[in-house]
């Protein structure tokens, strides 16, 4: 094949267009790895969102647990105390 300008030419917007096409692919990409993140980002706030509310609950059973306990053997001593 011979080199003359009109191949040169040829080629070189060949090579430019591919550059043009892999430039966009890039962007795209990119773009779906930002959106994706973002997407775990917010997942990732509600986990630790869930968690702390979940802590608050099991604090709020364990405390309402013992409550309950203490009325329970409170009324069971004072129905005691009446029947003596």
């Amino acid at each position: 094949m011979k080199i003359s300008p009109v191949n040169v030419s040829k080629e070189l917007k060949a090579v430019k267009d591919e550059m043009i096409e892999w430039r966009d692919h890039k962007e795209l990409v990119l773009h779906e790895l930002q959106r994706m993140n973002s997407n775990i980002e917010k997942l990732f706030d509600g986990y630790i969102e869930t968690q702390k509310e979940l802590s608050s609950i099991k604090t709020r059973s364990a405390i309402l647990g013992t409550m309950a306990g203490f009325s329970v053997s409170l009324l069971m001593v004072i129905i005691d105390w009446v029947r003596k």
